[in-house]
């Protein structure tokens, strides 16, 4: 096979391009592109973000036909105007529910949100009917610009956060079942002590 012969991806495997700067971005989706890959999944960590960085990432898509379904903005529902997790906020994410539609895009994602300022730790307060209440406030604020672009809101969950469980987001997805979806990521949602019986905690969380 020659060198320069892209390999062959398999229809419908997505590569991850994960970036503090448009630069690095541009370079992942090059990267995906000589690697054969026609899909990828955005992910943006940086701010502040202008409409002149989100048009060059459209135009590079475009000029490599990539199609990209998703954007990764990954702030935290439970305090929106902060910057703790991978460096965006409220503000990043409404700048990309108004870009999405003209780039093309279905969906952006998000970590439901936590009161601790590491990712993964845990904190009291995120299983609190407070916290779920703060939650479904930060979602109804964002329901308007979620219909004018017509896309949805999909949350990945963590156990340490507000969503710990596959209850909690089904009861979250069924009370706005139009507005938003899921990352089914069941390692997620396995604490520590699952790990023992896990088969039976992944049976659970995927029915």
């Amino acid at each position: 096979m020659s060198p320069a012969r892209q390999a062959r991806v398999p229809e419908g495997l997505a590569l991850i391009t994960k970036g503090e700067s448009l630069e690095i971005v541009l370079e992942w989706l090059e990267m995906a592109h000589r690697m054969g890959f026609t899909e990828v999944q955005l992910q943006v960590c940086w701010h502040p973000l202008s409409s002149r960085e989100l048009e060059a990432i459209a135009e590079r898509l475009r000029s490599l036909a990539l199609t990209c379904r998703s954007v990764g903005v990954y702030n935290d529902l439970l305090r929106p105007s902060s910057y703790h997790f991978f460096n965006t906020s409220g503000a990043e994410l409404r700048q990309i529910l108004d870009w999405i539609p003209g780039a093309g895009l279905r969906e952006a994602v998000v970590w439901s949100g936590s009161y601790a300022d590491d990712l993964l730790a845990d904190d009291p307060r995120n299983h609190t009917a407070e916290a779920r209440s703060a939650l479904k406030h930060s979602i109804e604020e964002l329901l308007p610009a979620l219909e004018r672009a017509g896309t949805r809101l999909v949350i990945e969950p963590w156990y340490t956060h507000v969503l710990a469980s596959a209850a909690d987001l089904r009861e979250l997805c069924e009370a706005y079942p139009e507005s938003l979806g899921v990352v089914i990521d069941v390692a997620n949602l396995l604490r520590p002590e699952d790990w023992s019986h896990r088969g039976a905690a992944i049976e659970a969380t995927v029915t």
